[in-house]
């Protein structure tokens, strides 16, 4: 079914002025200019005195009104939302047609008789609209010989056109009619630190870890999954995101960290006392690819006696992780402290022997841990071939690149480039947490990671540091679990 539009003239020269007022950049010149103005006024009639207190009230006005959401959430709730949806509507109602006009959307009709000349267009046709929180849903009916790629087309026209954050077509609501879903104002932007962790059922196939751009919770794969690359510039969030994804996790008692910091700092140090292994000191190489070989053969013995701890193959296929079975989440952060060649001394044939073999660790886990329960974690802030050797980057089933400045480093982390419609981690916001996770299928979402403030985190893990179990890394043979003998024979409250 079409709808028949008649065509429209162009608009007037006022129309574009009064247009021009009310769009973004207007309305800030406009309100510098008032402020500038107000400001003079003050100092004229009252001088020094006059000019601070009427700059005080400017300042304090524009902050609490660019946070209105913040401070007076009633107002918020009652006034501005309602306001700025309205004129979502208004901006709909002036870009619809033009988008889907000049888009080529709809096609054009000469209809010539003796008494008149008509033009005739005929386009999609609106069979719904909805506002929600966040944007416009619109209930679209394509016309005659226009396809799901069509609307698909013209919902990326409309969020260009209206400035949108996002946008979604969903074909599956009803044969006929597709919904095009704008998010006007992504709840991205206004996220705030937690004070706990996200709420999580325990299953491994959806670990919360903050939220998409539609507002939706924004979910990790574990479940079957051995290795997930994390990198992104310094400040980006790669830390933070991740700390939350591991505060959430030590909540549980089927689940033991190994944690290995790159950098040497303190970034970490909140989990110490939830973790089985913890190695801060970034320059001793032969003690940490030790470890790493220690728990490499800790993998191996799972590996070869899971038929006799669990009945099976697998761990994901015999029940998941558990207390006597659990997932072992080993965090390499900033790898390139261990694996980058360059920062191997020429001749150093020592240092080159730990960086090739804190490869091999790092790449058998990721490679073969999925069946024993271990999820390796490689992070960095410097994403290049060489420190993120392919023999890594490669075999991990997941990736999470955090904001990054070329090209080429997006694709050591995501291990491609950005198709067509594909977020970019080139191409985002810059605030911290933003990211592209790319999954074990190949899709792309562009996600905003939550986080929690240290204090919260060292809360969290010195509630949940009972739950900590000693992986025994010298005598494996009589118990295949890696866990120490004491460890498996003492109850689950019992400090380690």
């Amino acid at each position: 079914m079409t709808v028949e539009l008649a065509e429209t003239r162009e608009p007037s020269d006022l129309g574009r002025i009064g247009r021009l007022m009310l769009s973004q950049a207007a309305r800030w010149r406009l309100a510098w200019v008032l402020v500038v103005v107000s400001l003079l006024v003050s100092y004229i009639g009252w001088g020094w005195h006059g000019l601070t207190g009427v700059s005080v009230l400017v300042v304090g006005g524009l902050y609490m009104s660019a946070h209105v959401e913040h401070f007076w959430p009633d107002v918020h709730a009652e006034l501005v939302a309602p306001l700025r949806r309205i004129g979502w509507l208004a901006w709909l109602w002036y870009r619809w047609w033009p988008t889907v006009k000049g888009g080529g959307f709809a096609r054009r009709e000469r209809v010539m008789t003796d008494a008149s000349d008509r033009v005739t267009w005929y386009g999609p046709r609106l069979r719904g609209l909805r506002v929600t929180r966040h944007g416009i849903r619109l209930a679209v009916r394509p016309p005659d010989g226009k396809t799901v790629e069509d609307i698909a087309k013209l919902g990326e026209a409309l969020r260009d056109s209206m400035k949108a954050d996002a946008v979604e077509v969903d074909a599956r609501t009803r044969p006929g009619k597709l919904v095009v879903s704008l998010v006007m104002r992504s709840p991205l932007r206004d996220m705030r630190p937690l004070v706990e962790p996200m709420p999580w059922t325990g299953d491994f196939a959806a670990v919360p870890y903050g939220y998409t751009i539609f507002g939706e919770p924004a979910c990790l794969r574990l479940k079957e999954v051995s290795g997930t690359v994390v990198g992104g510039l310094p400040g980006s969030g790669k830390t933070a995101g991740l700390s939350l994804v591991l505060a959430t996790l030590a909540q549980s008692p089927a689940v033991q960290f190994a944690i290995f910091d790159g950098k040497g700092g303190y970034d970490w140090q909140w989990i110490e006392p939830r973790a089985a292994i913890f190695h801060r000191d970034d320059e001793d190489r032969a003690a940490m690819v030790e470890q790493l070989e220690s728990l490499v053969a800790v993998m191996r013995d799972r590996l070869n006696r899971m038929p006799d701890l669990r009945g099976g193959a697998s761990i994901w296929t015999t029940g998941g992780p558990s207390q006597s079975v659990p997932l072992l989440v080993i965090v390499v952060d900033e790898c390139q402290t261990w694996l980058d060649p360059g920062a191997v001394s020429r001749g150093d044939k020592t240092a080159a022997d730990l960086r090739q073999r804190a490869e091999t660790a790092i790449a058998t886990l990721v490679r073969k841990g999925r069946s024993a329960g271990i999820w390796c974690v490689p992070t960095t802030q410097k994403p290049t071939s060489d420190s993120l050797p392919t023999t890594i980057g490669s075999n991990a089933a997941s990736a999470i690149a955090f904001r990054v400045k070329t090209p080429e480093a997006e694709r050591a982390v995501l291990g491609s480039a950005p198709g067509d419609g594909d977020p970019s981690a080139t191409d985002m916001p810059h605030e911290a947490g933003y990211a592209v996770v790319s999954t074990e299928t190949g899709s792309r979402e562009l996600v905003r990671f939550a986080h929690l403030e240290e204090i919260d985190l060292r809360r969290v893990a010195t509630a949940v540091a009972h739950l900590r179990r000693t992986i025994d890394m010298s005598n494996r043979e009589p118990h295949g679990d890696g866990l120490s003998p004491r460890d498996r024979t003492e109850p689950l409250d019992a400090s380690p």
